[in-house]
């Protein structure tokens, strides 16, 4: 048996099932694979039997922060690393690997190594699942030392630990942690040929790969009701039940009528019924339609040696209090579907009258169909709305067309939502070509930039690639020097193909200082064309940071253009701002130099505009298009967000974009309760309001006044936006305040550098997140602020 990279979708699906809401998510690693199995052939699977039974069997896989992880995307040379070591620790041979655990991302990190290392991959791993604890294994059940045992990184940085128990080596790893920067590659309990039948968890790759393709039967089928304790309530044949799902970093135990239908150490997989994917603890949330199955483990978890270990009490579980007793009537529908849909009070407009010698502002929002424009006076008053036909591929016109038909007279202000960057990026056209580097060395090579995008717009975008050395980590001990040599061979090699430059540096959000000296070098050689640097635009995520800054690259033509066109267009005593995918605004100067900011702007001023019709900070919006509906939600004013990124033109980005449930029309009135249930934030049900053109084909719900121009009223009223984040070590609690106010300013700053007036910028949000995982006292922070455009 073989995996190669038709089976790996199912064995990683498979890995996501055994990770029991846990050990870390594949998608990283599943990428790994998929790059290590393109580059080097397919991976032989091996049973126990066909092994030497004097060689070694390496088990292999990771350990640390999951936020590190989706940073430091890892290196080609760990597994090499660890190999080299762990032979001339045992003076013998490595014959082949295993995964420390099958679960999560490990499962999938395994296929990877072994693919680099030509090695075939055993049919077993340690846990059959995941478990928190490297000591939670077979092999610690059947007496196998867990040392010596190897830790190390992309750069050959190792330490060896030795004579230690399975508990002493988690605490001695985990304290490695913080020097490491978070994040180690690991082998233990290293095992002979001779061992793996006995000693391990038997078949495990081969129940990855089925369990991909096909799940047990659920044990029951319904929505996420409650996310504190987690409450799933039956829908469909399961109407009227109600579970409690206990979790950590794992699903511990399924509870219903007060008696356990699931607990660890058997497999507990939640499944997102759309979609059936894994989803991890992390990502559990109201309204979400799930399938929750249980895997039966490996039987010597059953055992009495195997539940002391990792068994209901090894996580605190000594008594199972029963569920919470539904609301819902005993076979009929469960409060949230059956009124996700209710007859709303009818709208009231909140906007006052206003004269029309009160003009100051107009909003204009153009679709690839039809334009709205709104006129506003004092106080946000609205005095007209006007919907005229797009010019096909022109936005420019677009907005004169239906500012002309507004009969508006020179203005203060105009907030223009533009979706042409998402048109273009979804087309193909219109692009520059870009050429990627990315700053990161040996610790970045794992997942190629752009590896894994859609081949067309692979077509469209790339002038080049490179990986260069350099990058950074936690701690500023961490950092790597830039290559500062390869940099300028990069940008001479792309002279001639290259119409922008897209450059991001591993830890890039913490310190810009790289990304900052490698823009310097490519505009020495290549002159001032458009750079994009990925500090400006996301957060931690490697992946989805790059690929944000390689589309913000490619339309950067784009924009320019755009941005040009309308300053001229408009009377040059009119302040020109542009909205973005978060629900704030920008200015042109801004969207020339961050045009991908604006992906996902439409559906955010649609929503603030429903929520400014309504008076209401807190709803569900539906957009009604005449091909389909837009479904998402407001929350303190502005668009919830996508958890964890969107995607763009077919490839994952890290931008703040809204989170959208499309329903295409026509629709089953149940399709869309369903989807207005899934966007509610909990049981204390938000209000729906609806809007767009074709807002009478919904009967429930708030049907405010002017609904059918909510995006050109929602571009008209959004303010100007801007965010900071990073990460830092705070031994001492004392110092949060003063490190949170620093951020806090550096978010002021980027509101007033997108175009806010500094008198009147206020604080959104301010955040502090422990990182998990990590012996270190590192902590996110984070700060948005918004304010009022500054006037010419």
């Amino acid at each position: 048996m073989h995996i190669d990279t038709g089976a790996l979708p199912a064995y990683a699906r498979g890995c996501a099932v055994l990770g029991s809401g846990g050990g870390g998510p594949v998608t990283i690693a599943r990428a790994a694979a998929l790059q290590a199995l393109d580059d080097h052939g397919p991976v032989r699977v091996v049973q126990p039997a066909d092994l030497d039974p004097d060689l070694l069997v390496m088990p292999v896989g990771t350990a640390g922060s999951s936020a590190v992880m989706s940073e430091r995307v890892g290196g080609t040379d760990e597994p090499l690393y660890l190999r080299q070591k762990i032979e001339e620790l045992y003076g013998t041979p490595v014959a082949a690997l295993m995964a420390s655990e099958i679960g999560g991302a490990n499962g999938c990190l395994a296929v990877a190594w072994a693919a680099r290392l030509g090695l075939p991959l055993v049919d077993a791993d340690g846990m059959g699942r995941a478990f928190p604890r490297m000591d939670q294994t077979v092999m610690q059940l059947r007496g196998i030392s867990p040392t010596p045992a190897v830790v190390c990184d992309g750069r050959g940085r190792t330490v060896v630990i030795d004579h230690v128990s399975g508990r002493w080596l988690e605490r001695l790893v985990r304290a490695a942690l913080e020097p490491f920067g978070g994040q180690v590659a690991t082998s233990e309990y290293v095992l002979r040929g001779h061992q793996v039948a006995s000693s391990t968890a038997l078949g495990s790759v081969t129940r990855a790969l089925r369990l991909g393709t096909a799940l047990p039967a659920p044990l029951i089928s319904g929505k996420v009701a409650e996310t504190g304790s987690i409450l799933v309530e039956g829908l469909g044949p399961d109407l009227g039940r109600l579970v409690r799902v206990e979790a950590g970093t794992e699903f511990l135990a399924v509870m219903e009528d007060g008696a356990p239908l699931a607990a660890v150490p058997d497999v507990i997989a939640m499944l997102d019924s759309r979609t059936g994917e894994a989803v991890d603890t992390e990502h559990v949330r109201y309204g979400l339609r799930v399938s929750i199955v249980r895997v039966p483990c490996d039987p010597v978890w059953h055992t009495p040696e195997g539940l002391r270990l990792a068994g209901p009490e090894a996580f605190g579980l000594f008594a199972l209090p029963a569920p919470a007793t539904s609301s819902a009537p005993p076979g009929g529908p469960p409060p949230a579907a059956a009124s996700a849909l209710r007859e709303d009070p009818p709208a009231r407009d909140p906007v006052p009258a206003a004269a029309a010698g009160d003009v100051v502002k107009a909003g204009v929002d153009v679709g690839p169909t039809n334009t709205d424009a709104a006129l506003l006076g004092h106080a946000d008053a609205i005095l007209s709305t006007v919907k005229v036909a797009s010019v096909p591929g022109d936005p420019v016109a677009s907005v004169t067309a239906a500012l002309g038909r507004l009969g508006a007279p020179p203005l203060a202000q105009v907030a223009v939502g533009l979706r042409g960057a998402a048109s273009a990026v979804d087309d193909r056209r219109g692009l520059y070509k870009v050429a990627v580097l990315r700053i990161g060395g040996h610790e970045a090579q794992a997942v190629r930039p752009l590896f894994g995008w859609p081949e067309d717009l692979l077509r469209a975008v790339c002038a080049g690639t490179a990986i260069v050395d350099g990058g950074g980590g936690l701690d500023r001990e961490d950092w790597t020097p830039l290559d500062t040599v390869a940099v300028a061979r990069f940008a001479a090699g792309v002279a001639g193909r290259a119409q922008a430059v897209a450059i991001t540096g591993l830890f890039s959000p913490l310190d810009a200082e790289q990304e900052l000296e490698a823009a310097d070098i490519v505009r020495a050689e290549l002159g001032e064309l458009p750079v994009a640097l990925s500090a400006d635009l996301g957060s931690l995520g490697l992946i989805e940071r790059e690929n944000a800054t390689v589309l913000d690259a490619a339309l950067s033509g784009f924009a320019t253009d755009v941005a040009a066109r309308l300053a001229a267009a408009l009377s040059p005593v009119t302040a020109v701002h542009v909205t973005r995918g978060d629900g704030t605004l920008m200015s042109l100067e801004h969207l020339a130099r961050h045009p991908g900011l604006s992906l996902g702007s439409g559906p955010a001023s649609m929503l603030r505009g429903a929520g400014v019709l309504t008076g209401l900070e807190d709803a569900v919006v539906a957009d009604v298009g005449a091909r389909r509906v837009r479904v998402g939600a407001l929350a303190g004013g502005f668009p919830e967000e996508a958890p964890g990124g969107a995607r763009i033109g077919g490839v994952p980005v890290g931008l703040r974009i809204p989170e959208l449930i499309r329903v295409p029309r026509p629709f089953e009135p149940a399709e869309l309760a369903e989807a207005v249930d899934r966007m509610q934030p909990g049981a204390d049900r938000l209000p729906l309001v609806v809007v767009g053109g074709g807002e009478r084909a919904v009967p429930g719900g708030l049907h405010p006044a002017h609904g059918t121009a909510a995006g050109a009223i929602g571009a008209a009223t959004s303010p100007v936006g801007g965010q900071y984040e990073r990460v830092v070590r705070l031994p001492d609690r004392s110092d949060l305040p003063a490190a949170l106010e620093a951020v806090i300013e550096e978010a002021r700053a980027s509101a007033v550098r997108a175009g806010a007036d500094p008198r009147h910028v206020r604080i959104l949000e301010a955040a502090d997140t422990p990182l998990a995982y990590l012996p270190g006292p590192f902590v996110r922070l984070r700060a948005r602020a918004a304010g009022p455009p500054a006037q010419l």
